[in-house]
């Protein structure tokens, strides 16, 4: 869960890709996984279904995610993996978890 103080507001549909994952599978292959960067943003390749469609940086990145937060007067979030990025293996959900946790720690 992400936190802005200014309000009591919770907003329940937040998506995150953490960017250590990104950096991560853009240095390694993960079962099938990869990602690079575009002049979009961005993108996942996800075995069985392509590349993803370029990830917004209020996705990835804590500022824009926070700037997003107080513009909306909203408070906290609930985080939860991108859809396009979560077809995988009980390996791949484990990593993507771990990747979130260290996420949601940063944005406090």
């Amino acid at each position: 869960m992400t936190e802005n103080t200014t309000s009591d507001a919770l907003d329940v549909h937040a998506h995150i890709v953490p960017p250590t994952l990104l950096t991560d599978l853009a240095e390694t292959e993960h079962n099938g996984f990869s990602a690079r960067r575009t002049d979009a943003g961005w993108v996942v390749s996800v075995p069985g279904g392509g590349d993803t469609r370029p990830i917004r940086p209020r996705m990835t990145e804590t500022g824009p995610r926070q700037a997003w937060l107080v513009e909306h007067g909203i408070g906290k979030q609930v985080l939860s993996p991108w859809l396009d990025i979560q077809n995988g293996t009980r390996d791949w959900a484990r990593r993507l978890n771990d990747a979130m946790c260290a996420s949601a720690a940063e944005y406090g």
